[in-house]
C-alpha cells in the first residue's frame, strides 16, 4: 500500500482535536478493520532549564531551576509536569479553580528530577524511574484523577501554606525528629493494625503493551499465609505497562505490608 501525507490547517466545529482518515480497498477485507495508533499526546510547558530526550520523552536538566516554565509548548512523558498542565489548564483540567501561582513549582520539579532519573528496564537497558503514557477520554473526579496521577510517580498533593504542592515518595533526609524531650509526659502511644488488612496475596493488574489487554500479576506471602490464612488484596496500578515496574509495585506493597504493623500517636508539648 503506497503511503501519503496531507496536513490541512482549517476551521472544525471541533477544536483541539486530531483527525485521521484511511481509504483501504474493500476487495483486501471483508469488513472493517481494527485500527490502533500509536501517538504522541498533548504538548506542555516545561522548565526552562529542561531538554526532552526524544527516545523515552524523559526530561533532562541543566543549570538552575528559577522557577519559569517555557512559552512554548513540547511533548513529553514527565509524570510531574504533566500532572502540573492537568491542573491548570482551563480546557480539560482545573484551570479555572487553580492557577500557577497557587502550585508549587519547585516541589514539582524536584518530583520531576527523580522520576527522570535513568534506572534498569530488566531487559539489559535503561528507561527513566517513572513515566506517563496515558488516554483519558471521559470525565472523571477530579481528585480521582489527581491522585491516580500523583500515584504514577509514588506522588500526594496536598494544600500547604496557600499554594498546592507534590511530595513523592523518595530518599530524603529526615526534616524533624521526635525524642521524649519533645513529647508529653504520655510519650509515645503504640497501638497494633487490624489483622484484615494484613494482605497474604495480591493480585495486581495492569495494562500489557505487548497483548494490548488488561493482565494480572500475583504475589503471596507464605509465611504470612501460613500464619493468617489467605487475605485477599486486588491492586489496580495506574500507567504501568511492564512487568519489571510491576514487580516493583509488588514489593513495595508487600514490605509495607509486612513492616508497617504498628500505629504510632505522639502527644507533642
Amino acid at each position: 500500500m503506497d503511503i501519503s501525507h496531507n496536513i490541512k490547517d482549517e476551521r472544525r466545529a471541533y477544536p483541539d482535536i486530531a483527525h485521521l482518515y484511511l481509504r483501504l480497498d474493500a476487495e483486501q477485507f471483508s469488513s472493517v478493520p481494527q485500527r490502533m495508533y500509536r501517538i504522541r499526546g498533548i504538548k506542555i510547558k516545561i522548565p526552562h532549564n529542561a531538554t526532552v530526550d526524544q527516545t523515552n520523552g524523559r526530561l533532562t536538566y541543566s543549570g538552575t531551576f528559577n522557577g519559569t516554565l517555557t512559552t512554548t509548548t513540547h511533548w513529553c512523558s514527565d509524570p510531574s509536569w504533566i500532572l502540573f498542565n492537568l491542573l491548570t489548564s482551563s480546557r480539560f483540567g482545573l484551570g479555572e479553580h487553580i492557577t500557577e501561582a497557587q502550585l508549587d513549582k519547585f516541589a514539582f520539579y524536584s518530583a520531576s528530577v527523580y522520576s527522570s532519573e535513568l534506572v534498569d528496564d530488566g531487559e539489559g537497558g535503561q528507561e527513566p524511574r517513572f513515566s506517563c503514557n496515558v488516554v483519558l477520554q471521559k470525565r472523571e473526579d477530579a481528585f480521582k484523577t489527581v491522585a491516580s496521577l500523583s500515584s504514577v510517580m509514588r506522588g500526594m498533593t496536598f494544600w500547604s501554606a496557600g499554594s498546592l504542592t507534590l511530595t513523592q515518595d523518595r530518599p530524603a533526609d529526615a526534616s524533624y525528629l521526635f525524642n521524649l524531650s519533645n513529647v508529653t509526659a504520655e510519650g509515645f502511644i503504640y497501638s497494633g493494625t487490624s489483622l484484615k488488612t494484613r494482605s497474604t496475596v495480591v493480585s495486581v493488574s495492569y495494562f500489557d503493551m505487548e497483548n494490548q489487554e488488561l493482565n494480572f500479576e500475583t504475589v503471596e506471602d507464605t509465611t504470612a499465609k501460613n500464619k493468617y490464612g489467605i487475605i485477599h488484596k486486588k491492586l489496580q496500578v495506574l500507567l504501568v505497562h511492564q512487568k519489571i515496574k510491576l514487580e516493583g509495585w509488588e514489593d513495595l506493597f508487600y514490605l509495607r505490608n509486612k513492616n508497617l504493623r504498628k500505629l504510632l500517636v505522639l502527644l507533642l508539648d
